[in-house]
């Protein structure tokens, strides 16, 4: 940029500070980039594991003495 050398002290303290600031504001942005990052990895994995497998059925939903009820409906379904 430029050099220091040539800078008044006052002009050289404000270019520090600038300078400073700047780095400051750049480590932010990486860290602000990192947790986003972060962020949407853990909810692509959450979301991977909730729809690993949405179309299959819950073990306790297939229970015998459930799926052999059917001929208790067979009398009402005639009815109807």
């Amino acid at each position: 940029m430029f050099v220091a050398e040539n800078l008044a002290p006052a002009e050289l303290k404000k270019l520090r500070n600038k300078q400073r600031k700047a780095r400051r504001k750049a480590e932010l942005e990486r860290q602000q980039a990192a947790q986003a990052q972060e962020k949407r990895e853990q909810h692509n994995k959450s979301r991977q594991q909730g729809d690993a497998e949405p179309d299959a059925p819950q073990q306790d939903e297939l229970v015998p003495e459930k799926l052999a009820r059917v001929g208790t409906y067979l009398p009402a379904y005639k009815r109807i």
